[in-house]
């Protein structure tokens, strides 16, 4: 799991960095899998053993996360929409990327056992 939580984490770079620099390809099938884990985020049973990790470890934290990230999953599978991303929801993705880097720290402490 430690592996996928890196993964996302640095797909989100990515695709932040991309949405930042309004450098997003229509075409680029980075930001429909980000969707894909967004969505998955949001969906309690969904079969990603990882985005079910990850929604669960943010719903004890902030229960407003799930429409938010929702929206923005929709807003990655449509150029129109992702055109017009909210600051707050560009924020909602660095708190999101912020989050993972530190579960990925957290993994990383336990896997060497620090913690």
């Amino acid at each position: 799991m430690y592996e996928e939580v890196r993964d996302y984490a640095e797909l989100l770079d990515e695709i932040l960095v991309k949405i930042k620099n309004k450098n997003l390809p229509d075409n680029d099938q980075k930001k429909l899998l980000l969707s894909e884990f967004l969505g998955n985020i949001c969906n309690g049973s969904t079969a990603n053993l990882t985005a079910r990790y990850i929604g669960l470890t943010l719903n004890s934290r902030n229960k407003k996360w799930r429409s938010n990230l929702s929206q923005i999953a929709e807003k990655l599978t449509d150029e129109e929409s992702l055109a017009r991303l909210k600051q707050n929801e560009v924020r909602s993705l660095e708190d999101l990327a912020k989050f993972l880097e530190g579960e990925q720290a957290e993994a990383a402490a336990r896997i060497r056992g620090e913690r």
